[in-house]
C-alpha cells in the first residue's frame, strides 16, 4: 500500500468515486493506493474503495482512558507493571481483623488486658446542676452529644411562669390621680414603655391669674407710703 492524498470529494465505503487528487489519475489506479477523507481512510482493492480505519479507530500513547476498557477485559495482573510485585507484599486480610500503623504503649495495652469481654461502656443517666436534676437531649444529628438547659429560675419562679394563663396580658395603669385630680399622662421622648407625669398643684383659679401675667413681668415693690399726703 502507498499514500496518494486527500480526497477533494465525498469518499464513502465499498464505493468507486473519483477522489480528485492533484496529480493523481483515477484510469491508472491500483490495488494498495491509499486516500485520507475527513480523517478517514480508504485503500483501492482494484474496483472499490475500502475503509481502512478512522483517527477513533486506534488509540494515541496517553489518551486511553477508564472508560475505554471493557468490563469483560479481564486484564492480565502480569501486563501491568509492577502490579504483581505490589500485591506480593501485601498483607492479607483476615475477618475480624484489622490493621493499625499506631503502637500501643504497655501502659495502653494493660489498659486494654483489665476490661472484661462484653464489659458496657459507662453511662450517665442522671445528670443534676445545683442539686437540681436536669433533663439531657441528645442534638440532632449528633448521637454522641447532650445538650442541657440549665434555667436561671428556681423551680418557684418556673412554678409560677407555668401558672401564668397563656395570652395573658400585662397589667397596665391606665389612670393615674393625685388628690382626686387625674394627671395627664405621657410618653417619653416617643418610648412605648415609658411614663411622664407632670403635676400640678395651682388651682384652675390660679392658673387663669397666672395666665394673665405677661412674660418678664416684674413682681410688684412697694417703695414710698403716705398717709394725709405725709410719706413716712
Amino acid at each position: 500500500m502507498h499514500f496518494i492524498g486527500e480526497a477533494t470529494v465525498e469518499i464513502s465505503n465499498n464505493s468507486s468515486v473519483n477522489p480528485r487528487i492533484d496529480g493523481y489519475n483515477f484510469m491508472r489506479a491500483a490495488a494498495g493506493d491509499v486516500i485520507l477523507f475527513n480523517a478517514a481512510e480508504y485503500v483501492w482493492t482494484g474496483s472499490v474503495w475500502r475503509l481502512l480505519g478512522e483517527e477513533g479507530s486506534y488509540a494515541v500513547k496517553g489518551s486511553i482512558t477508564n472508560a475505554d476498557i471493557a468490563e469483560d477485559a479481564n486484564i492480565a495482573q502480569s501486563k501491568i507493571a509492577d502490579l504483581v510485585s505490589d500485591l506480593d507484599s501485601k498483607v492479607d486480610k483476615e475477618d475480624g481483623k484489622g490493621l493499625s500503623t499506631n503502637d500501643f504503649t504497655n501502659e495502653y495495652k494493660n489498659k486494654l488486658d483489665d476490661i472484661e469481654d462484653n464489659a458496657q461502656r459507662n453511662v450517665i443517666e442522671h445528670v443534676y446542676v445545683n442539686g437540681t436534676e436536669v433533663s439531657p437531649s441528645i442534638v440532632e444529628g449528633n448521637p454522641n452529644s447532650v445538650a442541657l438547659r440549665v434555667s436561671a429560675l428556681t423551680p418557684e419562679e418556673e412554678e409560677k411562669i407555668a401558672n401564668i394563663e397563656a395570652g395573658a396580658q400585662v397589667n397596665r395603669i391606665e389612670h393615674i390621680f393625685l388628690n382626686e385630680n387625674e394627671l395627664n399622662i405621657t410618653t417619653v421622648k416617643n418610648l412605648s414603655k415609658s411614663v411622664n407625669i407632670s403635676i400640678n398643684e395651682f388651682t384652675a383659679g390660679e392658673k387663669e391669674k397666672l395666665a394673665g401675667i405677661q412674660n418678664g413681668a416684674e413682681v410688684n415693690t412697694i417703695e414710698k407710703i403716705f398717709f394725709n399726703e405725709n410719706e413716712f
